[in-house]
């Protein structure tokens, strides 16, 4: 069994890791009067830190509520150390209360559906490998036509975009979005009809490319958001075909 390590929480250490790095570049340069130096540094932390957003949204939806309510705490929990008067601390001490309770809430919702969703692609990427499945796509949005497919033969994986004149004129695509496309790999087919990305290797290292390229493509290309209520998975199980 693959051990899937380009997860999210894999993807949210390299994106906290990046973060770090940046913020220390950022003061370096700042020490050293380097401004455009900070300046440039400073852009890609913004980067980084929407990715980072994003990704820890993602993998809990209530994460940044949950680190309001963390931060709040902090700051009351702060206030009542430093405070003086005890008037004052028995009105941070309601506040407190109230700031914890409505975390509580928040820990004891269950995103179930979520959290299978997420493990869903990443296992038939691997089913695909394994010839459990075929003719898989991911559609994004049904109705334009949207989607990418995914075939695997002969040691070799192929991700494709078709119709791509038809999405630009109906701007669901963005000549933008084909140029990201393209510096991740992607490179035109069909007389620029069609994008394709071809990944040669053994299945292990095919998967790991997969989902990294998966990832970059919903985070850095678009935007999850944008399609996340009409996005599925459609394939044939090969093994209950007759």
């Amino acid at each position: 069994m693959y051990k899937d390590d380009t997860n999210l929480p894999f993807l949210i250490s390299l994106l906290s890791e990046e973060r770090d790095r940046l913020t220390k570049l950022i003061d370096q340069a700042i020490s050293d009067n380097e401004y455009l130096s900070a300046h440039y540094h400073a852009e890609a932390l913004e980067q980084v830190s929407s990715s980072l957003y994003k990704l820890r949204e993602l993998e809990e939806p209530l994460h940044n509520e949950k680190a309001f309510w963390k931060r709040n705490i902090a700051r009351i929990e702060s206030d009542i150390a430093s405070e003086p008067s005890s008037e004052m601390r028995e009105y941070f001490q309601s506040e407190l209360i109230s700031a914890r309770e409505e975390l509580e809430k928040l820990n004891r919702i269950v995103e179930e559906p979520t959290q299978k969703d997420k493990r869903l692609f990443a296992d038939i990427l691997e089913q695909l490998l394994d010839k459990k499945v075929k003719h898989l796509k991911l559609i994004l949005i049904k109705n334009d036509n949207f989607y990418f497919s995914i075939s695997y033969a002969n040691n070799t994986a192929k991700l494709n975009l078709p119709g791509i004149k038809q999405l630009l004129n109906k701007k669901i695509l963005y000549y933008d979005n084909l140029k990201d496309l393209e510096q991740i790999g992607f490179v035109f087919t069909l007389k620029e009809t069609k994008l394709t990305l071809t990944i040669q290797w053994n299945k292990e290292e095919i998967l790991k490319k997969l989902n990294h390229t998966f990832a970059k493509i919903v985070f850095d290309v678009f935007r999850y958001i944008e399609f996340k209520a009409d996005a599925y998975l459609q394939f044939i199980d090969k093994t209950k075909a007759l």
